[in-house]
């Protein structure tokens, strides 16, 4: 590995730097003190190999850069540009648990910035054409790429950015359990997410498992009912309307709806092992069995026991499903 000191440079003459010391596994092993005093004496290293170059050669040496830190163990990925100015380098968004936590950022004719992922500190800065350093526009733009694992590391004032969360939930419907809890109150983040996985509602907040509409676009995608509220649960149309399009959510119906004969036929259509959540009533109901095996024959084997021990029922049963 190769970099041109400051005074040997103009020279043409490479000097040889061993980035052993750099090493992640080396750094890692610090307390907060020391690992700061070693990362600015990389900052030192890279600022003095860089400042040679024109604009051209100064992101082509980048490059370079990035290949000798990579080989001691920094897994660094491009994270954004201003096509100018500035560049960042930082962990993969989508391997947040693997990735390096160590992040850098170039400025051309400036200094070379070193930052340390923590979980108290976890974005870096990046000046913008103005020279300031917006963070959140950082984070925002994290979030739409992967935004359960971006939520799931973030501070408590990040998880109650409503932006944030907004394009973090839009991006993965299970980045919800990590808001705040004012935000998992909000309908309009909630609904993004139940609209992508119906079981993202169970992250919500009671109130809004207890919103009819939230609670019909859960349905409609993956058909998850378990986290709606004990009074819709009880609903007779938003139950019928659940066990029409996933029989089996007759189980998390009130008992009551478990008893009533359309719906308990309207899930036994669709599947005829729904029938085990019917009432004990239902299921040990001559006329209404035999009607619930003619809509669907495998629900013989959660009749009762007192009908499946009646021969005169089983032969009536083996009739009437042929």
């Amino acid at each position: 590995m190769y970099w041109l000191a400051k005074d040997s440079a103009k020279k043409g003459t490479p000097m040889n730097t061993d980035y052993k010391i750099f090493s992640r596994k080396y750094i890692e092993k610090f307390g907060k003190d020391e690992r700061r005093r070693r990362l600015s004496r990389l900052e030192t290293v890279l600022s003095d190999r860089l400042q040679p170059y024109n604009r051209e050669k100064y992101w082509e040496e980048i490059a370079k850069i990035i290949e000798d830190l990579r080989r001691v163990g920094h897994d660094l990925c491009h994270q954004r540009s201003d096509g100018n100015r500035a560049e960042l380098w930082g962990w993969d968004y989508m391997r947040m648990e693997t990735a390096s936590y160590l992040q850098i950022q170039f400025v051309f004719q400036g200094s070379v910035k070193t930052f340390w992922r923590t979980e108290g500190y976890l974005f870096a800065p990046i000046y913008d054409e103005n020279g300031n350093y917006p963070e959140r526009e950082i984070l925002l733009a994290a979030a739409r790429q992967n935004g359960k694992a971006i939520l799931r590391s973030a501070s408590d004032e990040v998880r109650a950015d409503r932006e944030i969360v907004l394009a973090a939930v839009r991006q993965s419907c299970w980045a919800l359990e990590y808001a705040s809890k004012d935000l998992r109150a909000d309908r309009e983040i909630v609904l993004a997410a139940v609209q992508q996985s119906g079981r993202a509602l169970e992250y919500a907040s009671k109130d809004l498992r207890a919103d009819r509409e939230i609670v019909l676009a859960a349905l409609q995608q993956s058909g998850w009912f378990r986290y709606a509220s004990k009074d819709l649960r009880a609903d007779r149309n938003i139950v019928l309307a659940a066990v029409q399009q996933h029989s089996r959510l007759l189980r998390y119906a009130s008992e009551k709806l478990r008893a009533d004969r359309e719906i308990v036929l309207a899930a036994v259509q669709q599947d005829g092992s729904a029938f085990r959540y019917a009432s004990n009533d239902l299921r040990s109901d001559w006329d209404f069995v035999l009607a619930a095996i003619r809509q669907n024959g495998s629900a013989f084997r959660y009749v009762s026991k007192d009908l499946r021990a009646d021969w005169e029922f089983v032969l009536a049963a083996v009739q009437q499903d042929g």
